[in-house]
């Protein structure tokens, strides 16, 4: 069997690389701007263990899409500090982790792997301001989804989608 180096490895220099196509005719990615505030139903679809800002703990990013309405299909991340220094982010990133197990219905966790479930949860949103006065948004907790206020959908079922994490 025969291996090609990749074409990257092939050409000598970047200027022998031919874009085969126009940058002007590409359409630039959609700004999805801030998520609304207030309760989503949502599923996670990813979960992954990060160092955490300050490189002294761990950080769970847990990966979601949004089911209806308005943010069907988009995707976040919620940051929950499981390890911390700090007392209070390890606290609150411990009781959004229960918050989730509940949400999911899931009993007895042994892995993180076993909150990536087709059970939809509900995500609470909520906004803060930045110190240079820019709102944000944030996954403030989860809960059951049926405590959800009902949105009007098509009723497509969530396909697992392309993720761009």
């Amino acid at each position: 069997m025969k291996f090609e180096k990749p074409l990257f490895e092939r050409a000598e220099n970047m200027s022998d690389f031919n874009l085969d196509f126009d940058l002007g005719e590409v359409e630039a990615p959609a700004e999805f701007g801030v998520l609304p505030a207030g309760k989503h139903r949502a599923v996670v679809h990813e979960v992954e263990v990060k160092p955490d800002y300050e490189g002294t703990g761990k950080t769970l990013w847990v990966k979601i899409t949004f089911l209806d309405g308005e943010l069907k299909n988009r995707k976040t991340v919620s940051f929950l500090d499981i390890h911390s220094a700090t007392d209070w982010r390890q606290t609150k990133g411990r009781q959004a982790l229960v918050a989730l197990t509940e949400a999911a219905g899931i009993v007895g966790m042994s892995n993180f792997a076993e909150l990536v479930t087709e059970t939809p949860v509900g995500v609470v949103v909520s906004h803060y301001k930045t110190k240079a006065g820019q709102v944000k948004d944030q996954v403030r907790t989860f809960i059951p989804a049926s405590d959800v206020p009902s949105v009007d959908v098509s009723g497509e079922a969530f396909d697992g989608g392309d993720s761009p994490f």
